[in-house]
């Protein structure tokens, strides 16, 4: 528009996974004064304690006033610089005085790793599929055990109850045997979704691609740093 007239636009953010976990939805009204050709307005943003890349969300501009807006000027993006450390900010002050961890890695392996699991517990949702399906085949084979123990009972039971044979409690023997091979449909099941849920390559994935685009974001002095 003309820098000689004031001009203005309305603006809102886009709906985005991160509403309402890192930003607040907003809106309102950008104003550029006689002679400005560049002017600020704030979102307000979420803190967590949760270790996130540099992430991304859109706004949209609309209703232009003393001014016009460009074919692909009416969408912009907003980059969110997490300010939180990897894997967790309990190590703030200890990677803040030594990135290298060397001073201060010893004693710290279990708990950085129960930090690093809960990261990737939260970031990749198949996880707490797996997290189920192993509880489910822990029972089954808890359950297998007393089944195989009820069944070895009775059978020795019949045996001596009828001079060696076991037709008087057939249909128990065949109900314990169900029993026995009914659970492998499960585990199987179990066992074919654990492809689908992809656990082992989201969790790399996640991992890599969050600290490659932290690493991306930093400045040239941070970087050297790191490298070094």
């Amino acid at each position: 528009g003309n820098m000689d007239c004031e001009c203005s636009a309305d603006w809102c953010t886009n709906p985005s996974p991160y509403e309402g976990k890192k930003f607040h939805a907003s809106k309102g009204t950008v104003v550029l004064k006689p002679g400005e050709s560049m002017t600020t307005f704030e979102i307000q943003m979420l803190s967590d304690d949760n270790f996130d890349s540099t992430l991304e969300f859109g706004l949209t501009l609309s209703n232009p006033v003393g001014c016009t807006l460009g074919l692909y000027l009416t969408l912009a993006s907003v980059k969110i610089l997490d300010d939180d450390v990897f894997p967790s900010n309990k190590y703030r002050e200890k990677l803040t005085k030594d990135p290298s961890c060397v001073s201060w890695k010893n004693g710290e392996s279990f708990t950085m790793l129960r930090s690093w699991a809960g990261y990737t517990f939260r970031h990749t949702p198949g996880s707490r599929w797996i997290l189920f399906a192993d509880q489910v085949d822990n029972m089954i084979s808890v359950s297998e055990v007393v089944i195989m123990r009820l069944l070895v009972n009775e059978v020795q039971m019949s045996t001596e109850k009828i001079g060696g044979t076991l037709q008087e409690n057939k249909m128990w023997i065949v109900i314990f045997g169900l029993l026995v091979t009914l659970p492998f449909a499960i585990t199987h099941w179990f066992k074919y979704r654990r492809t689908k849920w992809k656990v082992t390559g989201g969790a790399r994935k996640v991992l890599q691609e969050n600290l490659l685009r932290k690493y991306l974001n930093q400045s040239e002095a941070r970087r050297f740093a790191s490298r070094s």
